[in-house]
């Protein structure tokens, strides 16, 4: 090994051994937030937008760990089509620290916890979007030894988030602003204790935030630190070290409220003495019950060793029930031997205090107290908490709905809380209206319309002037409006009749106006209005729901009716006689050909010459008729000949008859197409013809009829190449083609004249002409020329060819004259190497070996093959190659 080559060597390891060290383990979490600005400024069309990543990496990195700028790549949607990738610079960097230590933690906890900086992408223009856009970062690496993620000093981390598109079902999401992170996590907590730690974001959009424990993803690699564009969604996520993973960091006994995001838990015991937790948190955001996006925050949690001790009272509500009140530390001290102290607040209680963990103290009267829990291991480690306790007991929260409960119709609400102490007061409603969102009230009493019948759960929640609070839900059922059963609605009566109105529910009628009516309180009144008159009933159904009706008489004093205009029509097409007038009641004679007897406009389908129809129209006593005459006429005869069957290119001439005037269709190959005999010219494609043929002795309508044009498919004659040659006592096996039946001529030394392969035997030079037909007559002719050559069969090779791609002469091949097989041609070089070989008749050299051209000059060429006698002739020669 020389010493250039060991320079070489050890120059590669001491740049890889720098580059290693540049971007060594320093990445420690961080986020992707972006906010909605309003429209864009450059392009009103597009929307603006600030987008911010907040990278968390260890305290003071070196220069190559903190890139200045990167650059944020953009996707359509979820997909790997890149939109942009916009260059970003730090717009803000600091140290976060921590300034004290915990007490009864081990170790100094005060130090830099991380260095945070901002890369911020402000008012930045993206065209609206259906599938919205996801914004992406990638880095390595993480900081080595954490406790729950493999080998995490060469895994690296993608910083994402999801711009919702138009196709969300959430109006307007993507106008909106993802969850905003505060910065404050320098969480040390004591390993195999309890703690809590408050996670939580704030939203401008006023969106729900749920919370939830979520997989980091992986991003960046130990070979490329920070790819350029990040690589496209979807993202592989951490691998966990067990038990932990995504949805448990910190194990099986750490959890996270959904609702505050409040960490808490048991905390792991830690292998090392870092002890570094990666935890994610995955906030979703909702507007009226639907996902608008997701955001993730990725923080380091730190487990050390300790002895802590903690005092932690829950608020409570107000004490309604009793004077008895339990209570107990909420916070978890795994340390043997704490000391509990509880200062009740009550002292005229001779029981005012108590040393038990979970004491229960009965107050003696009502009122506000004070209670107080310090916890304490030998005097050190102390801590103490404070909790407000009102007892005020006696509350009975109720309310009742009166009837009548109607659909549309005011329901009234009545509060019947009671309180032994205080007075009812804050009344706060939810009608139970899921389709609605004015559905409350602050009203003691307050009444509410449901425009839905149904079942509704209605809410009160009452409280009192000494602060018990407390809610009841009731089921009130809200009924339909009642249907006005009348069997007769709008109608018409003759001045002399009477007309009985009829509903069929069961329920109170009030019906109006009181005119020519002989009971307005009654399902079936009888009027007899002389003038066109609108009855309105109000009804009122048994469980006091009403609703409203009417029924309009229209006054006749006589009847009026119109069969309409006599018509002739052609035969079998039939008619509708369009019958005018006022009758409410109708009789048709005769009957014959009719598709009713009794409707005001039947269908008429008269199979008879002339028939004339008489109608009678009536309303109650009052009668009319008028008649109508049909006149029917016959369709024209038309015939447009026989299906006919024709050679492809021939001309086929057609024949109609049956009227005076024709109307061909399609017109496609035809002459013409509005005569009785045109020709089909040259047709090329089976047709089918329909004319339509119209007369002057009977209906003015066309009759049609069909015929069919097929055309044979065109005979293609093919006796194989033109030209051949052969030589004496070589047999031609002769191919033809192109349809069912062969003539050759001559017949001059072929073994059979009328198929389409005979084989020919020539001893001259001979031209045979091949005719070939299809089973329809249809046929065509084609030719081969057979040049004789009375040598012996052999193989012949020029002795110079000129590959210069010019069409000719370009390839060195063996012409073979009487061989039945080439068994090999093969060429070589002066220096006797191989340079080509086949064994493929037609096939030859072209002057090149390897894809590289060959210099001019002689070339040897040996070959080998079988006459079709059998003989084995093998031959070599030379030839030069000329460029």
């Amino acid at each position: 090994m020389n010493r250039l080559f060991m320079k070489k060597l050890l120059f590669t390891l001491l740049f890889s051994i720098a580059l290693i060290h540049a971007f060594a383990a320093h990445i420690k979490g961080g986020f992707l937030t972006y906010e909605y600005l309003g429209p864009g400024t450059v392009n009103p069309t597009f929307l603006r937008y600030k987008i911010k990543l907040t990278m968390y990496m260890s305290c003071f990195p070196s220069s190559g760990q903190l890139t200045n700028p990167i650059n944020l790549t953009i996707f359509r949607g979820s997909t790997s089509i890149e939109h942009a990738n916009p260059s970003v610079s730090i717009t803000n960097r600091r140290e976060l620290e921590k300034k004290v230590d915990e007490p009864c933690i081990s170790g100094n906890q005060a130090a830099c916890y991380y260095t945070v900086v901002e890369y911020e992408l402000d008012n930045y223009e993206l065209p609206v979007s259906a599938d919205g856009y996801t914004i992406s970062y990638q880095r390595c690496c993480r900081i080595a030894g954490m406790e729950n993620v493999q080998n995490s000093g060469s895994v690296g981390n993608t910083y994402s988030i999801l711009i919702p598109g138009t196709n969300s079902p959430v109006p307007d999401a993507n106008k909106n602003s993802s969850p905003n992170f505060l910065v404050n996590d320098t969480a040390v907590v004591c390993g195999g204790s309890y703690f809590s730690f408050p996670f939580s974001a704030n939203d401008k959009d006023g969106d729900v935030l749920t919370y939830s424990l979520c997989a980091a993803y992986e991003g960046g690699s130990v070979a490329v630190a920070a790819p350029n564009p990040a690589a496209a969604p979807p993202y592989a996520t951490l691998a966990y070290t067990l038990p932990n993973a995504g949805g448990r960091p910190m194990g099986t006994g750490v959890t996270i409220d959904a609702a505050t995001g409040l960490i808490s838990g048991i905390a792991p015991v830690p292998n090392t003495a870092g002890g570094e937790f990666v935890v994610t948190v995955c906030v979703t955001e909702t507007r009226a019950g639907v996902v608008v996006a997701v955001a993730r925050k990725e923080l380091h949690i730190v487990v050390k060793d300790c002895t802590p001790v903690a005092a932690r009272l829950a608020p409570k509500g107000v004490t309604c029930d009793g004077f008895n009140v339990s209570f107990s530390n909420s916070a978890t001290n795994n340390t043997s031997g704490i000391n509990h102290l509880w200062e009740f607040g009550d002292p005229l209680s001779a029981t005012n205090g108590s040393t038990l963990a979970t004491p229960i103290h009965t107050y003696t009267d009502t009122g506000v107290y004070k209670v107080k829990l310090t916890v304490s291991v030998g005097g050190l480690c102390s801590s103490s908490d404070t909790l407000i306790v009102k007892v005020y007991p006696g509350f009975f929260p109720g309310f009742r709905a009166d009837a009548p409960l109607c659909k549309g119709a005011p329901v009234q609400l009545v509060d019947t809380t009671k309180s032994n102490y205080g007075t009812p007061v804050g009344w706060r409603w939810n009608f139970g209206n899921l389709a609605a969102t004015n559905d409350t009230s602050r009203l003691k009493n307050p009444t509410y319309i449901y425009h839905d019948s149904g079942l509704y759960k209605v809410q009160l929640i009452v409280g009192n002037t000494f602060g018990c609070t407390d809610t009841i839900t009731n089921s009130v059922k809200i009924n339909p409006s009642p249907v006005v059963k009348l069997i007769t609605h709008d109608t018409l009566i003759c001045i002399i009749d009477t007309l009985q109105l009829n509903a069929t529910n069961m329920g109170t009628y009030v019906w109006g106006p009181n005119y020519n009516i002989d009971n307005v309180n009654i399902p079936n009144p009888l009027v007899s209005p002389d003038v066109p008159t609108t009855y309105f009933v109000n009804f009122t159904d048994l469980l006091g729901c009403t609703n409203r009706d009417s029924v309009f008489v229209n006054v006749k004093s006589s009847v009026t009716i119109d069969a309409g205009n006599d018509t002739t029509i052609c035969r079998t097409d039939g008619m509708f006689i369009n019958t005018t007038g006022d009758a409410l009641r109708f009789n048709w004679v005769p009957a014959t050909y009719l598709s009713s007897d009794t409707a005001k406009r039947p269908f008429a389908n008269p199979a008879v010459a002339v028939i004339t129809y008489r109608v009678e129209g009536s309303i109650g006593k009052c009668k009319a008729s008028s008649d109508v005459t049909i006149t029917t006429l016959p369709y024209p005869m038309a015939n447009a000949g026989k299906d006919t069957t024709v050679c492809y290119g021939f001309n086929v001439p057609l024949m109609a008859s049956g009227g005076i005037s024709y109307q061909w269709s399609p017109a496609t190959f035809l002459s013409a197409a509005n005569i009785a005999n045109p020709v089909a010219v040259n047709p090329t494609a089976t047709t089918q013809y329909i004319v339509a043929v119209r007369d002057l002795a009977g209906c003015p309508k066309p009759a049609f009829d069909t015929v069919i044009v097929k055309v044979e498919a065109l005979v293609k004659a093919n006796a194989g190449p033109a030209d051949t040659t052969v030589v004496l006592g070589e047999p031609l096996f002769l191919n033809g083609t192109g349809g069912t039946i062969y003539l050759w001529q001559p017949a001059t030394w072929l073994n059979n004249p009328r198929i389409a392969n005979p084989v020919a035997l020539p001893e001259d030079d001979i031209t045979y002409r091949l005719t070939v037909s299809n089973t329809t007559g249809c046929q065509e002719q084609d030719s081969i020329r057979i040049k004789l050559y009375k040598v012996p069969a052999s193989f012949y090779v020029p002795s110079a060819f000129t590959p210069n791609n010019d069409n000719n002469n370009d390839i060195l091949r063996p012409i073979l004259l009487g061989m039945r097989t080439l068994n090999y041609f093969r060429v070589y070089n002066r220096w006797g190497n191989l340079i080509y070989a086949t064994s493929q008749k037609g096939a030859g050299w072209d002057g090149s070996y390897k894809g590289n051209l060959q210099d001019p000059g002689t070339y040897v060429w040996m070959a080998g093959g079988s006459t079709f006698t059998g003989e084995v002739i093998v031959r070599k020669g030379y030839s030069v190659m000329i460029r």
